[in-house]
């Protein structure tokens, strides 16, 4: 169906202005449709799925593990089976179809003492809430595991292109693991490093509970970047 609709950059940017102006993508423009629909297309993904399900976030196509899960089985070439799947470890056994027989090629494993030695299990949405790994921690083992695996074993299933978790970029996610639509913003221009500018970005609990309820003063640089790599590290940017 792709192909009989979009055959030419032409088709390409009037199926983008129509996304756009119909406002029910969530597209800052036509331009970021048409990106998306370009990503797509090297990946092998329809349009409609596309323009909803791929998100572009520095540089890199970011989609939710359930259209990751889907273009695996739907391969014919590759597919995975749980060989442990629970609140603490999600273990996938990745195989390919070999002259006609399901061949095992390798497992991805990713378990939550893996999550807290990266520190995400620390880490805090930007009003200070909990993120998923405390709230939906299998589902978010899974999409961990699945995108894992999916870059060492089956590559080609996305032409080549690796692609990422939105969870792998600090996004915000549902129950399932997809980027919340809106959550995400395109950076601003930088501003200068204030207080103002930390509590901005971050919030004013997470900020106060960071420096523990002293704030430093914004003549004093070091102690602001201080704070900075503080909030970096301990809550996760909605940015």
């Amino acid at each position: 169906m792709t192909q009989e609709i979009i055959k030419s950059v032409t088709d390409i940017q009037a199926v983008a202005d129509t996304a756009f102006q119909s406002g029910l993508m969530n597209l800052a423009n036509s331009s970021q449709a048409v990106m998306k629909i370009l990503a797509g297309q090297e990946m092998g993904i329809g349009a409609f799925t596309s323009l909803s399900g791929i998100h572009i976030i520095q540089d890199k196509p970011v989609i939710g593990a359930n259209l990751m899960a889907a273009a695996v089985k739907g391969s014919g070439k590759y597919t995975y089976r749980f060989a442990d799947f629970n609140k603490q470890v999600c273990d996938l056994v990745f195989m390919e179809r070999i002259d006609g027989t399901w061949q095992e090629i390798g497992n991805s494993r990713f378990t939550m003492d893996d999550a807290a030695a990266a520190g995400l299990l620390e880490k805090k949405n930007k009003d200070g809430s909990d993120n998923n790994w405390k709230k939906y921690p299998q589902n978010m083992l899974f999409a961990r595991a699945l995108s894992n695996g999916v870059k060492w074993y089956c590559p080609d299933v996305f032409n080549g292109t690796a692609v990422y978790t939105p969870d792998e970029f600090g996004q915000k996610v549902d129950a399932e693991g997809n980027m919340i639509e809106g959550s995400w913003q395109a950076p601003s221009e930088p501003e200068s490093l204030s207080i103002n500018s930390l509590i901005k970005r971050y919030g004013s609990e997470a900020v106060f509970s960071a420096c523990s309820g002293i704030m430093p003063d914004d003549e004093d640089p070091d102690a602001l970047r201080a704070l900075q790599e503080k909030l970096e590290t301990e809550y996760a940017s909605a940015v």
